[in-house]
């Protein structure tokens, strides 16, 4: 799992190796753009000094590469982050905030639904 995080932050530049295979990202679909989006993000939030933040992060970028290698397997995982990280440099933070709430509200509604399986086959 540190790895996978690790992996990331290389890619967009916060720290660590890149250790992500490379093939062409050129028909990625939006959907995974912005999944990549919210891997950027989480991985910014992965490095804050702030525990709490820290682990928000940790799970986004799981969450979200998750979603990316379901959906797009032949996607280039690298260069797809990559990009997006690139885009994310050059929004403002306010802009950061508002497409991170929107990640965070993602991974919450996939939590929900997630607890709401796990509560009806408890019940079984």
């Amino acid at each position: 799992m540190r790895m996978i995080l690790r992996v990331v932050a290389g890619i967009v530049g916060i720290a660590g190796i890149v250790l992500v295979e490379p093939t062409e990202a050129g028909a990625v679909s939006a959907e995974a753009t912005a999944d990549a989006r919210c891997v950027v993000i989480g991985a910014r939030m992965f490095a804050s000094s702030n525990q709490s933040q820290s682990v928000l992060g940790e799970k986004l970028v799981l969450y979200f590469v998750g979603r990316i290698r379901g959906r797009s397997p032949e996607a280039g995982m690298e260069t797809l982050i990559e990009r997006e990280g690139v885009g994310v440099k050059k929004m403002s933070e306010s802009d950061i905030d508002s497409a991170a709430k929107k990640c965070i509200a993602e991974l919450s509604a996939a939590g929900a639904e997630i607890s709401k399986i796990g509560k009806k086959l408890s019940q079984q």
